[in-house]
């Protein structure tokens, strides 16, 4: 679900087996290229491919520059270049779980585009 900091429910997404179920204003729309789907459906330029790496900080290309916060040596800002553009990404905060401290609060920006991203739980799966 993507809502607003009013929590007012913009869209709603479901994934299965590579196909997107998306809801926007009460009108359902599927596909198998997310960012195109939810384009198409909003207007709006998500980075999703993108953000696989980018929530766990690593970087989308090689071009990618991380910067690590001086305490805790934790990425702190990303700036990575996709889709013919700069993306800004900014980490606030990380929990521990496991052997692992995972990103809690961050910040995606390009332009005047700004995501601002609260995870409240990840799942991490044996591989």
């Amino acid at each position: 679900d993507l809502t607003t900091y009013l929590g007012i429910n913009l869209l709603k997404l479901k994934s299965q087996s590579g196909v997107h179920t998306l809801l926007v204003d009460g009108q359902e729309s599927q596909g198998t290229d997310l960012e195109k789907l939810i384009y198409s459906s909003t207007g709006l330029t998500i980075p999703t491919e993108a953000m696989h790496g980018w929530l766990k900080g690593l970087k989308q290309s090689k071009n990618d520059v991380i910067e690590y916060d001086q305490k805790s040596h934790l990425p702190s800002r990303l700036l990575s270049s996709y889709d013919q553009g700069i993306w800004q990404i900014h980490y606030a905060n990380y929990y521990q779980l496991g052997q692992v401290q995972l990103a809690k609060k961050l910040s995606i920006k390009r332009n005047n585009l700004v995501i601002k991203i609260v995870i409240n739980r990840w799942t991490i799966n044996d591989v």
